[in-house]
């Protein structure tokens, strides 16, 4: 019954994405478009009247001081800089899914798509979109009108890989972000000292460190997070255990985290930190303002999380009196000496962006628009923002201002930065930009500490048409099978025993051929 209704609803959104615009082939090809500014490198800003519309979500971060990308400060100095006016379009918040798969019922697109999911576009990926007629063919376009953002592309093969189809083509015009780690273990550095107990390393470390938290701090819940699954999703405790709750590389070979020893070893570990009450009791229904609580309440001393959203976040949180001091912990291993390493989805170092819709009235104008980004120019209004507002120039170097760091309106960094900066939809990560942002050393410290091999880590794949409503049907019941089981044995409502079993309830939901369906879509991609 539930692959029955599944079933169902993915024809549903199929027919909502896809009726009106099948056979809808057409618009601009490459061979078609005519250039108005000249092949190659050129200069900015671009002398034209036409203007590029843009389908694009609205950043939470930029509704505290905008209500549309237009108001932006950055995003006027960013079209006065590129020469291209931008007529923005936005999904309600909230709705973005579901206007996007509205976009296509209509036979006028915008020019320009944003959407992070290309590679899992319904009915075929990025190329099943282009075959449709929705999104354009950029292969021989790239070259010629992005010259800028081809350059980056071309000068690192595997960064060019990611960026491709399955079937070789190029696409959009994408993020090439900073490859900064920027999540993993915390810990309060406070109680550590307080116990004269160093950073832990190990599994071993950590258990010793909560056991300390709970019966000398008296901390309630000596680990907790967020909600339940995170105990595992993040793939930082289960990399210790060479596992992860996906799919890995063990070389060429794709393979499923909870099918093997590692995993059962894993579970077991974290269901006797949970008997001994080193891990929040309220794990399966934890949500963040609860967690938040009991951080800022000296109820916990550990966690997971993010350099500046978990960090930064919560040492700005605390009360002026309490002595909290957050820290990064390396992600942890077995053996202490040993490099850790990161298992389940690879860091990706391409971020899908923003494709051409095959109605767009000027391809050309809305590519060069886009390679501004990939330009010095662009690239330092991107990642500074505006020039004697947001940033200045100390000995040839863009500094931040107060004015971005300290905000007089009260914008926390990230806002300020969708405010005077992130003007651009692709662009090239700017690390040195990124720790300029940060604002304890702690946040710092952590893009450091928390660096691991991702030998093990498994790209962002494209299932293969044909076989995505089988794959779809079977993950949705694996997925749901290791969630339900796992947080049960390590919340003590189901046995250990049950770990026996595990392997053949997931063969019975077909995960041998889910394993297989990933393994094609892995060669594709090697391809």
């Amino acid at each position: 019954m539930k692959k029955r209704i599944l079933a169902l609803l993915l024809c549903v959104v199929m027919i909502v994405a896809f009726s009106a615009g099948c056979g809808k082939k057409g618009g601009n090809t490459a061979s078609e478009l005519k250039s108005e500014f000249g092949e190659g490198i050129i200069e900015y800003p671009l002398k034209t009247d036409e203007s590029v519309s843009v389908w694009i979500w609205l950043n939470s971060n930029l509704l505290k001081s905008c209500s549309t990308r237009a108001d932006a400060l950055g995003t006027k100095a960013y079209e006065e800089a590129s020469g291209v006016k931008i007529d923005w379009i936005h999904p309600a918040v909230g709705q973005e899914d579901q206007a996007f798969n509205l976009l296509f019922s209509s036979s006028d697109l915008p020019d320009i798509i944003c959407n992070g999911s290309w590679k899992t576009f319904p009915g075929g990926g990025p190329d099943g979109a282009i075959e449709s007629g929705y999104i354009l063919d950029l292969t021989d376009l790239l070259p010629k009108y992005a010259p800028n953002y081809w350059a980056a592309l071309q000068a690192d093969p595997e960064l060019a890989k990611e960026a491709r189809s399955p079937k070789g083509r190029y696409y959009d015009v994408g993020s090439l972000p900073h490859t900064l780690p920027v999540y993993g273990m915390i810990v309060r550095e406070d109680w550590l000292k307080d116990l004269d107990l160093e950073v832990p390393e190990t599994i071993s470390d950590w258990y010793t460190v909560l056991k300390a938290f709970k019966e000398e701090k008296g901390a309630q819940s000596p680990l907790a997070f967020t909600g339940g699954t995170f105990i595992y999703k993040q793939d930082v405790l289960t990399s210790a255990f060479d596992t992860t709750s996906g799919y890995y590389l063990d070389g060429d070979k794709v393979k499923f985290g909870p099918m093997n020893k590692g995993w059962k070893d894993f579970v077991k570990e974290m269901a006797k930190w949970y008997k001994e009450g080193l891990i929040d009791v309220n794990i399966a229904s934890s949500d963040h303002a609860s967690f938040e609580a009991q951080l800022l309440n000296n109820k916990t001393g550990a966690t997971m999380g993010y350099t500046s959203s978990g960090i930064g976040k919560y040492m700005a949180s605390k009360s002026a009196d309490s002595p909290m001091v957050l820290v990064a912990a390396p992600y942890p291993v077995m053996k202490k000496g040993e490099a850790p390493e990161k298992y389940g989805k690879k860091t990706s170092r391409y971020s899908n962006m923003s494709a051409i819709s095959a109605t767009c009235k000027n391809p050309e104008l809305a590519l060069r628009w886009l390679d501004f980004a990939f330009t010095e120019r662009g690239r330092l209004l991107h990642a500074y923002g505006v020039e004697g507002t947001s940033f200045e120039m100390k000995n040839g170097k863009p500094e931040y201002t107060d004015t971005f760091l300290k905000n007089p309106d009260g914008l926390s960094v990230s806002e300020a930065l969708h405010y005077y900066a992130s003007a651009a939809l692709g662009s090239i990560g700017d690390g040195e930009a990124f720790r300029k942002q940060l604002t304890t050393q702690q946040e710092v410290d952590s893009t450091t500490i928390w660096k691991v091999s991702e030998k093990h880590c498994i790209p962002t794949l494209v299932v293969d048409p044909e076989d995505q409503d089988e794959y779809g049907d079977i993950m949705v019941e694996v997925d749901n099978y290791v969630a339900e089981t796992t947080l049960k044995i390590i919340c003590g409502q189901l046995p250990l025993s049950t770990l026996d079993n595990m392997n053949k309830e997931l063969k019975k939901l077909n995960i041998e051929r889910a394993i297989e369906i990933q393994q094609k879509a892995f060669n594709a991609y090697n391809k």
